[in-house]
């Protein structure tokens, strides 16, 4: 493909959020020449293009993120990353400070919490707590669910890192954070407060990026209730990966692009000319799209035929709903 054939997204993005399970680790096999994830989170910094991971894991921290992305050849900073672990102790020395703390989760998540909220909240074991923090919890307990409901009768608040059904494991998936979610509310009889994707409290208060950054990022995930939904609401461009095994519902906000390749990302980074250009278009080696698909919606599809940018995304109302859900038949945690 010539460089005058080759039509650019129209919105340049200075910044890529990505999310990580399902996109750059425990993604899809590599197909051809596809590049790795590493290949080409390494290709967007040599760009100068500026990189953060957000996950929705809520029992690991940001230095078991960096260790994990390291072991897929990914060099990652601390502060670089935000995880839902992170974004609830946030949440809690922000929005709760000197309260008692019920928490339902891994040992991650209650350690998290404690080392950075030891100054200003108390965890409570017993069901005296005023606020129930939930993470995903295959261990959890009619113990633990009598807690909660014990907090409740004392009007105790209820947050949680994420409602995703499903977590993937070794070639598999697991049950996720939505489980646990669902029985603690069920005990407590109210509904849970989301605090990590796609609540943008994770990218503004734990990344501390403003709304102006956002405006120019692109935020790339496997999940339209969490990342696409999270990317709408700041009003950044966003990009669904891997192209999604099932139908997403009418409900489930619109991705701005579906990828079919992870290194499609790097044609939203350089200019119309160039050298940045040479090398999206070096990178990219993009394949002839089905001439049968009536609806294109792949770079792909929009590179070949000259479609411009969906202008299809539908922005959230300002009251960020409380709890979202996991909508895509096969979706990952982030």
């Amino acid at each position: 493909m010539s460089s005058s054939a080759l039509i650019l997204p129209a919105r340049r993005a200075r910044l890529i959020i990505f999310d990580l399970h399902g996109v750059l680790v425990h993604r899809p096999a590599r197909v051809g020449r596809e590049l790795s994830a590493a290949e080409v989170v390494a290709a967007l910094r040599d760009l100068g293009v500026m990189i953060r991971f957000v996950t929705n894991a809520s029992s690991k921290g940001p230095e078991e993120i960096v260790a994990l992305l390291d072991r897929f050849g990914i060099p990652a900073k601390t502060d670089e990353v935000a995880t839902a672990g992170q974004a609830l102790a946030a949440y809690l020395r922000e929005w709760h400070p000197g309260s008692r703390v019920l928490v339902i989760g891994q040992i991650g998540l209650r350690q998290l919490i404690a080392d950075a909220c030891r100054d200003r909240i108390t965890i409570d074991d017993a069901g005296e707590a005023n606020v129930v923090v939930v993470g995903r919890d295959p261990g959890l307990s009619e113990a633990k669910l009598t807690a909660a409901a014990r907090a409740a009768r004392r009007g105790a608040v209820l947050l949680a890192s994420s409602v995703e059904a499903t977590v993937p494991a070794a070639g598999c998936c697991e049950p996720g954070p939505g489980h646990t979610v669902s029985a603690v509310e069920d005990a407590m009889g109210r509904r849970a407060h989301v605090v990590g994707k796609p609540n943008p409290f994770i990218l503004e208060q734990v990344l501390g990026l403003g709304r102006d950054v956002l405006r120019d990022a692109l935020i790339v995930g496997d999940t339209a209730e969490t990342d696409i939904r999270l990317g709408t609401a700041v009003g950044a461009i966003t990009a669904l990966y891997p192209r999604p095994a099932a139908l997403v519902p009418e409900s489930a906000p619109a991705a701005d692009w579906i990828l079919d390749r992870l290194e499609q990302i790097l044609l939203f980074t350089g200019g119309r000319d160039g050298d940045d250009l040479a090398r999206a278009e070096g990178i990219c080696n993009f394949q002839q799209p089905d001439p049968c698909d009536p609806a294109p919606r792949t770079v792909d599809a929009i590179l070949e035929r000259g479609l411009p940018i969906s202008t299809t995304r539908r922005l959230l109302p300002d009251d960020l709903p409380e709890h979202g859900g996991c909508l895509l038949d096969q979706s990952h945690h982030g």
